[in-house]
């Protein structure tokens, strides 16, 4: 399963932390924020698509379903 993430870059989330907005005042504010958008997208994508992957192949009975 982690070979799929891997393959697909969708491990960028269990690899990577989740990228943090920059402040008002910093130096070159408008670069900072346009790569926070880029890397935060990335992330949010990688996140989601991981968790469905790895919440689809848990079985049942490990969750506690019937």
């Amino acid at each position: 399963m982690l070979n799929v993430l891997r393959v697909m870059d969708l491990d960028y989330a269990l690899r990577v932390e989740k990228p943090v907005a920059p402040d008002f005042g910093d130096e070159n504010y408008n670069n900072k924020l346009k790569e926070y958008i880029v890397n935060s997208k990335k992330w949010e994508r990688s996140n989601r698509m991981a968790y469905m992957i790895i919440n689809d192949s848990i079985s049942d009975e490990v969750r506690g379903g019937s």
